[in-house]
């Protein structure tokens, strides 16, 4: 399915979701499918998975893009060279503190039966080394922003979402279309249904579940205890990060990012959102 998914040539009306795993991929997919749907949630129990109206581009392959329904949009973990591109179709790449994600990222793999069952300390080795699924989020991060003044790319912070998802929303409609934002502002009951229905209790009931069911029918990796929705909080790394490796953590990504934008991105985001 992975090269059936490069094959796909992108269109001119095709939005892209992009994030490295665990960064808040699954709350960008809500919001985008509840923008198209005026804030209703799916009814149908197709509809109901991402999938439908969603789909993952490296994992379902090119057919399934192609038959989805539009507007939709195309899910992918993919570093910006191997993403189809089209001149005007639009990319929203999620960032995420590499701290959070990773330690999501961890719970993930914990969930899943026979895949994993090393430590934290393990993992934080084989993401530090870029040794898990999409390799480096040193390489991925670093070949979106390159792009990040692009007319049809929008970076998001998942920080800055869950400090003011009203605003995130607004911006993420009229990245997508003045038409959706001029319907948010005309009919801010819309706003309002979005904002509801894109909680994470409420993708967790909805969203999250018909992705474990799916995980679990086709790979019968994950267990009953699988949340593909989890906290979602930020700094929830603090919780999980001893000392040493929150110090090893900190020389990895100056080794990675000195001299850079990002070596102070997220003390920038932090700042933003106090302000």
């Amino acid at each position: 399915m992975f090269c059936s998914g490069l094959e796909y040539k992108a269109r001119e009306d095709d939005i892209f979701v992009v994030t490295y795993p665990k960064s808040g991929t699954t709350w960008m997919q809500q919001i985008c499918i509840l923008l198209f749907a005026d804030g209703e949630l799916p009814t149908d129990v197709i509809e109901k998975s991402h999938d439908y109206r969603s789909p993952y581009l490296e994992f379902m392959g090119k057919e399934a893009i192609e038959k989805r329904p539009r507007p939709g949009i195309i899910k992918t973990h993919l570093p910006y060279e191997y993403v189809p591109k089209n001149p005007k179709a639009k990319y929203i790449y999620v960032m995420r503190n590499p701290k959070d994600a990773c330690v999501s990222f961890y719970y993930y793999f914990k969930s899943l039966k026979n895949i994993f069952d090393g430590s934290f300390d393990d993992f934080l080795l084989c993401f530090l080394k870029g040794e898990l699924p999409y390799n480096s989020y040193a390489e991925h991060i670093r070949s979106w922003w390159a792009h990040r003044k692009d007319e049809n790319v929008l970076f998001m912070f998942y920080e800055e979402m869950i400090e003011n998802i009203r605003n995130s929303v607004l911006k993420i409609a009229s990245f997508i279309g003045d038409e959706y934002r001029e319907k948010l502002d005309k009919n801010p009951e819309i706003l309002d249904k979005i904002l509801k229905n894109s909680e994470k209790s409420v993708m967790r009931e909805t969203t999250g579940k018909s992705y474990e069911d799916k995980l679990r029918e086709l790979t019968g990796f994950v267990d009953n205890a699988t949340r593909f929705v989890r906290k979602g909080i930020v700094g929830d790394w603090r919780n999980v990060f001893s000392e040493e490796q929150n110090s090893l953590f900190e020389q990895w990504f100056r080794n990675e990012f000195q001299g850079t934008e990002i070596e102070c991105l997220w003390d920038k985001v932090a700042e933003d959102i106090i302000e």
